[in-house]
């Protein structure tokens, strides 16, 4: 996931742990402003007990508008169709761990879209990097969005000539 930039700490700079995100490491610590932010725990080196802190749910993904981007060997606007209707939905297995805490333990993304007509298959990309090919039939796949740790989906068709666009949206929440 893509989020802003909100603080930039020094080597050996001090901040508050208030919580803790615990798949893959990570701490919520307060800023200078008295606002929380997240800290990938590579980069820290954490004094005290931390086992009282509370787990935290990771925050809203940033919401960004469907975009078209031509792929390498493909060009806008020529060739096959884009695909439509490209969507994503979250499936989410949460644990209460009682106290208001939650822990995601998995999380399936179903990619759906409308066929194209003429088209051999689907490309599926993640990130931008191909993922999957999947055959002229498909109108679906399922992701384990915890194993891929995605940002964002992609989607192209292709035929025996040409790619088309892909066509990107952002990784659903859990609900």
């Amino acid at each position: 996931m893509v989020y802003p930039l909100v603080l930039v700490f020094q080597p050996g700079a001090i901040a508050e742990i208030v919580g803790k995100y615990p798949a893959p490491v990570y701490w919520i610590i307060k800023t200078p402003t008295n606002e929380t932010c997240w800290l990938w725990g590579e980069y820290a080196t954490v004094e005290g007990d931390t086992s009282t802190l509370p787990d935290m749910a990771a925050p809203p993904a940033p919401v960004a508008a469907p975009t078209e981007v031509p792929e390498e060997g493909g060009e806008a606007g020529s060739g096959i169709a884009a695909p439509g209707n490209f969507s994503a939905t979250a499936t989410c297995q949460i644990l209460d761990m009682g106290g208001g805490n939650k822990i995601l333990q998995g999380k399936m993304d179903m990619l759906s879209w409308t066929q194209v007509a003429g088209a051999t298959g689907y490309k599926i990309f993640i990130d931008g990097a191909q993922f999957q090919i999947v055959g002229s039939n498909a109108a679906s796949f399922n992701i384990n969005a915890l194993a891929e740790n995605p940002a964002n989906y992609g989607i192209a068709a292709f035929d025996n000539e040409t790619t088309s666009t892909v066509v990107t949206i952002p990784e659903p929440n859990c609900p």
